[in-house]
């Protein structure tokens, strides 16, 4: 019975004395805690991640570090200036304050495929190819049946396809 005793005493020694756990609070310039931060220990010597966890909704966040391994906590958050602490500097509780960043982002022009062919459906953008006398689909249709816009002849039976667009009647 002395024997199973001591040797839970040394399992619960050995386990609690491989891991050192960091704890800490994230928040903003003005103080207020930062939601969804990523929390990530990366060993020093090869950037390989160690532990990860993200920020609760006060801010607060818990990770484990291996016994004997140096690291550098890094904080990140888009919108925020990504900032990294060294474990050796870095005290339990401590809480750590991110710089709001902002980021221009280059402008995006969406174009629309003229015609567009999905199965055996073609669709195609009637503003582009309307004209200023044109009053009608049965109009444009008629102006670009034989160059602009492809048909296809079956049995004798023209099939056109097209959505409607910019309320063209």
């Amino acid at each position: 019975m002395n024997k199973w005793i001591i040797f839970f005493f040394f399992l619960v020694t050995y386990t609690t004395g491989s891991a050192q756990s960091l704890t800490g609070c994230v928040v903003d310039e003005q103080h207020a805690p930062l939601e969804f931060v990523s929390v990530v220990l990366l060993d020093s010597t090869d950037k390989k991640p160690l532990a990860f966890t993200r920020t609760d909704a006060d801010g607060y966040f818990a990770l484990s570090c291996p016994e004997g391994k140096r690291g550098i906590l890094t904080f990140n958050l888009l919108g925020f200036v990504k900032d990294s602490i060294d474990i050796q500097h870095f005290k339990s509780g401590q809480a750590v304050v991110l710089k709001e960043h902002s980021y221009n982002l280059k402008e995006v022009k969406i174009k629309a495929p003229r015609i567009a062919q999905r199965g055996d459906t073609l669709t195609y953008l009637v503003n582009v190819f309307k004209q200023r006398q044109d009053r009608s689909i049965a109009d444009v249709i008629a102006n670009y049946t034989t160059s602009a816009i492809p048909i296809q002849k079956i049995s004798g039976i023209i099939l056109f396809f097209y959505q409607l667009q910019d309320g063209l009647n």
